[in-house]
């Protein structure tokens, strides 16, 4: 009798704690949000009074200048971020702030990729191959893969249509049409049997450090194929040959930067240094940068302070850079690189300056608008005549005109 009781008393206290958790729960929850939102109600009241005030006949523009204002100073946004995200999270939201939560736990969003904007772009990388033609400049261009491989990956959720791998694939094969060369590191990944997912980080779109310095390895003997390069300094693309540090829970994506912590979790991120000897001058044209010293100059340590981070990803080369030149001291096989990237190349170009006498470095998305980096590259190509220009690019940017802004 007493084991029936016991059994009706613990059912009892199981039906307490749920209803403890259906409408004690939430309750905290809404409350949390409802002072949060009360805190920086009268934030925004000020920010838009100022901005209507100083901008009357441009609504479009202060609408604008609300919204970023009012996010920079958004009062507790982490913690705000972090507790929808929880409550997305327990929700079992498969969609939140536009991050998809795959079923394996990682972050990833739906690219949109415009065949028309493709299209756009490949007829411009066209119309840049036989400008460099022209110049007697081979052109390589390498694909970036997105975290997702296969459209039709398992884990996306119920619900989804992934198409960048199908955009892809049509990018690749118009430009495979016209004889441009390129390197898909979709198949080097395929060929070597690796797990697409350890590449990335789980809660960014970006590759790893480990993943730009393999793809470097993978890209560094076409680029001496095509250029008839015989000298390759094979210690470089040893990774044992490399000290490799370790900053553990340290780093928060884009992705999860959008969702919370709780919802998206952290990432570890990974500094790696050459145990070889390395002489390195680099100079930024736009911030009269002209630094000289070993590997470290091509790095920003003050990006690793502190716990949570996004912009650790950018320790190397400290961000987008829009023109830059890496001159390695050590190396004389007389070879001029010129790579045109976007961010997926700050953790791929610090490596391939490794291997070769200088590299030149655009990102063609930055401050040019008015077209003068292109006009940077433009006299350069006259100036120096490089050996060989290489265009890296992720899925994302296919359809998008800022990095394919090229001279004419």
């Amino acid at each position: 009798m007493n084991n029936i009781e016991d059994e009706i008393q613990e059912m009892n206290n199981i039906s307490h704690r749920t209803r403890f958790s259906e409408l004690i729960l939430p309750t905290i929850f809404l409350c949390s949000i409802l002072i949060i939102s009360i805190v920086n109600l009268s934030n925004f009241r000020e920010f838009y009074k100022t901005a209507i005030e100083n901008l009357p006949n441009d609504r479009q523009t202060a609408l604008a200048s609300i919204e970023a204002t009012y996010a920079e100073s958004f009062v507790a946004k982490n913690n705000y971020v972090d507790l929808s995200g929880s409550w997305a999270r327990l929700m079992d939201q498969d969609l939140y702030n536009n991050v998809i939560r795959l079923k394996n736990g990682i972050l990833t969003n739906e690219v949109d990729l415009s065949q028309s904007n493709i299209l756009q772009n490949v007829n411009s990388l066209i119309n840049f191959n036989e400008k460099l033609i022209d110049l007697n400049i081979p052109l390589l261009f390498i694909q970036v893969p997105y975290k997702l491989i296969d459209d039709n990956d398992e884990n996306i959720p119920l619900g989804f249509t992934m198409q960048a791998n199908e955009r892809v694939d049509l990018f690749l094969n118009v430009i495979d049409d016209v004889g441009i060369s390129y390197v898909d590191i979709r198949e080097n990944i395929r060929e070597q049997n690796l797990n697409n997912y350890e590449l990335f980080y789980n809660t960014d779109n970006h590759w790893t450090t480990r993943t730009g310095f393999w793809a470097h390895t993978q890209i560094v003997p076409v680029i001496n194929d095509i250029i008839e390069n015989k000298d390759i300094f094979e210690e470089a693309l040893d990774i044992n040959n490399y000290t490799i540090e370790l900053y553990e829970n340290t780093y928060i994506g884009a992705w999860a930067n959008r969702t919370g912590i709780y919802y998206g979790g952290v990432d570890d991120i990974e500094v790696m240094i050459p145990n070889f000897d390395t002489s390195i001058t680099r100079e930024i044209l736009q911030t009269n940068v002209n630094e000289t010293g070993n590997f470290e100059v091509l790095l920003h340590r003050e990006l690793l302070d502190g716990q949570l981070d996004t912009g650790k990803y950018s320790v190397y080369f400290g961000g987008n850079i829009a023109y830059q030149y890496i001159k390695n001291h050590n190396i004389n096989n007389n070879t001029k690189i010129f790579i045109i990237h976007d961010s997926f190349g700050l953790t791929f170009t610090p490596f391939l300056s490794l291997q070769y006498d200088e590299v030149h470095q655009f990102d063609l998305r930055v401050n040019n608008d008015d077209g003068s980096i292109t006009e940077v590259l433009n006299e350069k190509l006259d100036q120096i005549k490089p050996d060989i220009v290489i265009m890296l690019v992720n899925p994302s940017e296919l359809a998008h005109t800022g990095v394919f802004r090229f001279p004419e």
